[in-house]
């Protein structure tokens, strides 16, 4: 059976905890102390910024490791995806508009010619009345005025298409300006914003490039940062929120200290690893090393 990227990543990470554990020697169990691997992140998260996709990079208004607040201007764009749907809606509210006056147009004259027949058949009506009574006579005054009584409904007809082609056409018209009215808020957003305060991790575009579906800029508060681990799921039940934790690698000078925040309530079937996130108790300095992977060592 295929196992993915992610599956494989879990049973590597479960084999090195127990190799941890292994190295740790009996002497960390009879301690009370739980091992596992996990890796530096921010307490928020990574956030990943961008743009209308096919944009075309005119500034960049920020480096790596720049603080941004709320708002700040990271990048100037030549929305050109935007313009070209801005044009594009403009034509629909004009075409919706013109489609909606000539259909109105030509209902108003489909009513004059109703009114005009029922005109007609009453005058028509009127002169057989004038010659009098007889038995021909009354059998065509009952055809004429069914023919009046036909050309009134004719015009009761018209009138009711006329109102449901003003209300469609005026239906089309508010939908094709709403279409209008957005296109013209995306095609005037050619700059992109910060969505919180933060730092600036990662500028993955350069002027002059196209920005893609990805991010082109990741950013993130450091001002929380934590470790997420996998701890094998025998282990899991010991925890509880609080217990004080310590964080090594080679690439730290002196270990971290931090407490458990939250821990998992899924196992994963394959590796048989929990989720657990610890909490630094200072940013500095993982907020340098996002993304390195720790040894960590609970302490029950």
């Amino acid at each position: 059976m295929a196992i993915g990227g992610h599956g494989v990543r879990r049973m590597v990470s479960g084999i090195l905890v127990g190799l941890a554990l292994a190295a740790g020697g009996a002497g960390a169990r009879a301690q009370g102390e739980i091992g596992a691997i996990g890796r530096i992140a921010p307490a928020g998260g990574i956030v990943g910024v961008s743009g209308t996709p096919g944009s075309v990079v005119r500034a960049i208004h920020v480096r790596s490791g720049d603080q941004v607040k709320r708002g700040d201007l990271l990048l100037s764009l030549d929305d050109e995806p935007g313009k070209a749907e801005l044009d594009l809606a403009a034509l629909d509210l004009q075409t919706a508009t013109k489609l909606a006056e000539e259909r109105v147009a030509a209902q108003v004259a489909a009513l004059r010619l109703a009114q005009q027949r029922l005109k007609r058949a009453e005058r028509e009506l009127a002169t057989y009345r004038g010659l009098g009574r007889n038995a021909m006579a009354e059998r065509e005054e009952s055809r004429l005025e069914g023919l009046v009584e036909e050309a009134r409904l004719g015009i009761e007809i018209e009138q009711a298409k006329q109102r449901l082609l003003r209300i469609e056409g005026e239906a089309a018209v508010r939908s094709a300006a709403k279409r209008l009215e957005n296109a013209q808020s995306k095609g005037s957003s050619t700059e992109v914003r910060a969505p919180g305060d933060g730092t600036v991790l990662r500028v993955d575009r350069r002027v002059g490039e196209r920005l893609g579906p990805e991010p082109a800029i990741q950013m993130a508060d450091l001002r929380l940062m934590q470790v997420t681990c996998q701890v094998h799921e025998g282990d899991l039940l010991k925890l509880t929120p609080g217990m004080k934790t310590v964080i090594k690698s080679a690439a730290l000078a002196q270990p971290l200290s931090g407490t458990v925040e939250q821990i998992g309530r899924l196992v994963d079937t394959r590796s048989r690893l929990g989720e657990v996130i610890i909490k630094l108790q200072n940013a500095e300095p993982a907020s340098r090393l996002i993304g390195m992977e720790v040894e960590v060592v609970i302490s029950r």
